[in-house]
């Protein structure tokens, strides 16, 4: 049942590249606005989701995006790059010992890829803000 269940889950979130845009190159790793701002945002694409989503969603142009929002308000915003296809990393978790005894750790197979991006992201945020705070979002 698990397996059944596992299965579904790659189907329903991982194998539809066309919906998703699994497969489109992230473009940037900056500075989503180019302005300098007291206020810096890391947007951290969500489970499945790609940064692709937070700068153009729908492929509607990045006017209609998080970020373009948030430059409206004088925010410098940045965006974690993220591909959806990498969040089949997570399955690895699977073969840690870990994951069976539920004491899965931050760092582990699973989720250790996301938080060095999340961490590598928010440096770059830090570093060209002139090391001003920095709000995960």
């Amino acid at each position: 049942k698990i397996y059944d269940m596992l299965i579904f889950r790659l189907l329903l979130l991982f194998l539809f590249p066309i919906l998703s845009n699994a497969f489109k190159p992230i473009k940037t790793l900056g500075n989503l606005t180019n302005s300098k701002s007291k206020l810096t945002f890391v947007i951290l694409p969500g489970f499945s989701n790609s940064a692709f989503d937070y700068y153009n969603p729908f492929e509607k142009g990045f006017e209609r995006s998080l970020a373009f929002a948030l430059s409206k308000y004088e925010v410098t915003s940045y965006v974690v790059p993220i591909k959806r296809i990498e969040w089949l990393k997570v399955i690895f978790g699977i073969f840690e010992i870990d994951f069976w005894l539920s004491k899965c750790k931050p760092f582990g197979l699973s989720y250790g890829w996301y938080l060095e991006k999340v961490k590598q992201t928010v440096e770059l945020a830090f570093e060209e803000n002139g090391g001003e705070k920095v709000v995960l979002c």
